[in-house]
């Protein structure tokens, strides 16, 4: 939490497209990393609820039924404080997320993100502890907990459509892109404080316009590393307070 707090990095590499078309677990890691980096308190409250779900996953494959019922109002307590966090945190990045995607993807395609809530529409937590009392007997048989925010879906929807399932690559590769540009703005728009951006050789599959977009909405920062190729023309984007280095058989040459 300290070193979240006081160096606040916003990495770009290519293994990021995980979050647009990677597993759900990935998707919701996004989303977590997004909250934690100008709360890191939001930390404590997923430590927490991972707690209280290993206790009731492991009473459910010891057939310890008997502590069901306070584990599911302590599951309950916990999971229904980061839904309510995850939803509010998504319609405000939303609004930052959007337009920079509509700027750098020259789409007129509104495509947003689209939080599906494990416990949609229970609004109690006696409703959900009714709920995981509902779901008890397919929790034994599938020996684990089937329903709560580590089960949460996103989407990234434009209209009624998933926009993952039909993007080209580099559609995806581009909103990947977009969605640290987004998370880096978030962040400075919520604490007002410049994060460090760390951007590891992602610019390589834009085209020119592309690139200027993506690097034109860029926040302010405190510093900014970026990495090439060899044969990268990156010197148009040096400015006078740019730092060059060379890799060259192991050795870091200057300039």
């Amino acid at each position: 939490k300290q070193l979240i707090e006081h160096i606040p990095c916003v990495v770009f590499t290519h293994d990021d497209i995980q979050f647009v078309n990677g597993t759900p677990d990935r998707k919701r890691w996004f989303l977590d990393q997004t909250m934690s980096m100008y709360d890191p308190m939001f930390i404590d409250e997923l430590r927490t609820y991972r707690k209280i779900l290993g206790m009731r996953n492991n009473a459910i494959k010891d057939e310890r039924t008997d502590l069901l019922d306070i584990l599911d109002i302590q599951l309950a307590d916990a999971g229904m404080c980061i839904q309510a966090r995850r939803s509010e945190t998504i319609g405000n990045f939303n609004r930052v997320f959007g337009p920079i995607f509509a700027a750098v993807s020259n789409s007129e395609e509104e495509i947003v993100l689209s939080y599906g809530a494990s416990w949609r529409g229970l609004s109690s937590g006696d409703e959900v502890v009714g709920f995981l009392r509902s779901k008890r007997r397919a929790d034994s048989f599938f020996k684990t907990t089937t329903s709560g925010p580590h089960r949460d879906r996103i989407r990234y929807m434009t209209g009624k459509r998933d926009y993952a399932e039909s993007a080209s690559t580099g559609q995806l590769r581009l909103l990947s892109l977009v969605l640290r540009v987004a998370q880096a703005r978030f962040f400075s728009n919520t604490t007002g404080r410049a994060p460090l951006l760390l951007l590891d050789d992602v610019l390589l599959e834009l085209d020119g316009r592309k690139r200027e977009e993506f690097l034109g909405r860029l926040p302010e920062y405190e510093q900014a590393f970026f990495t090439f190729l060899p044969d990268e023309r990156f010197l148009k984007y040096r400015t006078g307070d740019t730092a060059v280095f060379r890799v060259s058989d192991g050795r870091i040459i200057n300039g």
